[in-house]
């Protein structure tokens, strides 16, 4: 048996649990030296981001992720 891990933020919506779709997937890169931290990957890949990258985040919250890295808006569940 593996070890457990706890669930993650992109599994939740409120108290809710969120069904993953996988054959839905967004990808997308952030570049914003100082900002966010660089990761392994070499490449712009699927692959690539399943080994690095920031990992998973529900879609309706993206766009307030990428307002708070910006400096934009505060950071959501902090």
């Amino acid at each position: 048996m593996g070890v457990q891990r706890p669930r993650q933020s992109f599994e939740f919506a409120g108290l809710e649990t969120v069904r993953i779709r996988h054959d839905a997937s967004v990808m997308f890169a952030q570049r914003l030296k100082g900002v966010v931290r660089q990761d392994s990957s070499t490449a712009f890949s699927a692959e690539q981001c399943k080994q690095g990258g920031g990992g998973g985040i529900l879609l309706e919250r993206l766009m307030p992720e990428i307002a708070y890295k910006l400096g934009r808006a505060h950071k959501y569940g902090a």
